[in-house]
């Protein structure tokens, strides 16, 4: 009953009646029953910001769980802890979580159904921390399981937001239109719905589809249910903030001057004010949405730079640079730009990539892709040499510099390029285009002098 009130967003009696179903399980020494009541209580403590409350319920549920052999209630004990670390701001934890739980769901045989749910939010949560690859693999496997519908949908909503932001507009358009199709009217779980309906708005914004965006847009303005779902609205209302003619893209266009003009604008405004912010990242949507009427972009720089959230941080980098640049700031701009630029490069966000360039381009502040990535000029000739299969011995004989102290500067140069290895740093270096391949294959050794 507790599970089913809160399906229906009715917290205050879900968590009533959580309480008093741990309560009874706990005379009636019925362990299933108080992991499922203590699974809910995580639920609307994550819910009211009670991280700590909620993540110490799961490990109690999943320990009770587990004890009596309960594998979907173990499953669902390790869903709910993603969701709570997620809300908490901490998603390195929750990628660790998602991971163990889906080896938990292969090994009790629920990889199609439960599992599905883990892997959409691990692609989620890796999504959010620039690991794009990787989130795009865990997204192909956990598709084919065939999952039911409802998981499906939220699959390849996910998978859409993906495209998206790596420039396939048309696949993102048809993985919109394939999720659509997938829900049942009548399931009342809002919160598996709403991912969907703002690929859907960013699909036809990115596709130009304006009148199809502003017939989304209507219908998110008519659904009285967003505020009881606040870390999937809160996506969804930066979306309609872009369909408002705020900007085309976040940080493409300063706000409105005179914002409130437009009804649509006067009604996000209010939705945003009746949204709670349950954790971190809903703090940095608030403060993104904010800057939207107030161009105060400098405190969603540092929201999103707190959470080593890279694509919304490129964004909002984007976003500064713009209002810098209104204001006659040239140096913040061309500095915020750099750093955008390169996040977007990593990433492999084309689309942001190319407005980026396209302002950087328009005001005249274009620099080299090493000062985008931060590269010393002695860093780059150590990324040359390693692009070359040099160790670091071989590197520190030619630069004149020790073994050690060229393994310093691989060190330091690897996160500059969000490279896990020097493989991929040498990979990314001649993407970026720092070098020509031809040239370093061919190129003499030269011999510095130690300066």
């Amino acid at each position: 009953m507790a599970s089913r009130l809160a399906v229906l967003s009715q917290h205050a009696e879900a968590a009533s009646a959580a309480a008093e179903a741990l309560r009874l399980g706990e005379v009636c020494q019925a362990p299933q029953t108080e992991a499922l009541a203590l699974i809910t209580l995580a639920a609307e403590r994550s819910r009211a910001g009670d991280h700590a409350g909620a993540l110490a319920d799961c490990a109690e549920a999943d320990q009770l769980a587990a004890s009596v052999g309960e594998d979907d209630t173990v499953v669902l004990a390790a869903v709910m802890r993603v969701l709570a670390l997620k809300t908490a701001g901490d998603y390195p934890a929750a990628v660790r979580a998602a991971e163990r739980g889906l080896a938990a769901a292969a090994r009790l045989g629920l990889a199609g159904n439960r599992g599905a749910v883990l892997a959409s939010m691990l692609a989620d949560a890796l999504f959010a921390l620039g690991r794009w690859a990787t989130a795009r693999t865990v997204l192909a496997r956990a598709l084919e399981e065939q999952p039911p519908p409802l998981y499906r949908a939220v699959l390849l909503s996910t998978r859409g937001l993906l495209d998206l932001a790596e420039g396939s507009i048309g696949d993102a358009t048809a993985a919109a239109r394939s999720a659509a199709e997938l829900f049942d009217p009548g399931y009342p779980g809002r919160e598996f719905r709403l991912p969907a309906r703002e690929l859907a708005i960013r699909a036809a914004l990115a596709d130009n589809a304006h009148g199809l965006a502003d017939r989304l847009l209507g219908e998110l303005l008519t659904d009285p249910a967003l505020p009881d779902h606040p870390t999937q609205a809160w996506p969804l209302l930066l979306a309609g903030l872009q369909v408002a003619e705020l900007g085309t893209a976040l940080g493409a266009r300063r706000p409105d001057p005179a914002p409130g003009t437009d009804p649509r604008t006067r009604q996000l405004q209010a939705l945003a004010a009746a949204l709670a912010t349950p954790g971190p990242v809903q703090a940095a949507q608030q403060a993104t949405a904010a800057a939207w009427f107030t161009g105060d972009w400098p405190p969603v720089v540092g929201a999103w730079r707190a959470l080593a959230h890279p694509y919304p941080l490129a964004q909002a980098l984007l976003a500064a640079a713009t209002a810098a640049l209104a204001a006659g700031d040239r140096p913040t701009a061309r500095e915020s730009l750099g750093e955008a630029a390169g996040l977007a490069e990593r990433l492999g966000a084309r689309p942001l990539a190319e407005r980026i360039a396209e302002l950087t381009a328009r005001e005249r502040l274009t620099g080299s892709a090493t000062d985008r990535l931060g590269l010393t000029p002695r860093e780059l000739e150590v990324l040359r040499l390693v692009a070359a299969g040099r160790s670091n011995r071989e590197i520190g004989e030619q630069l004149f510099i020790s073994a050690k102290t060229a393994g310093v500067h691989v060190s330091n140069l690897l996160p500059k390029l969000g490279a896990a290895s020097r493989t991929e740093a040498a990979a990314l270096a001649y993407r970026l285009g720092l070098f020509n391949e031809h040239d370093q294959r061919t190129r003499p050794d030269v011999m510095r002098r130690p300066s």
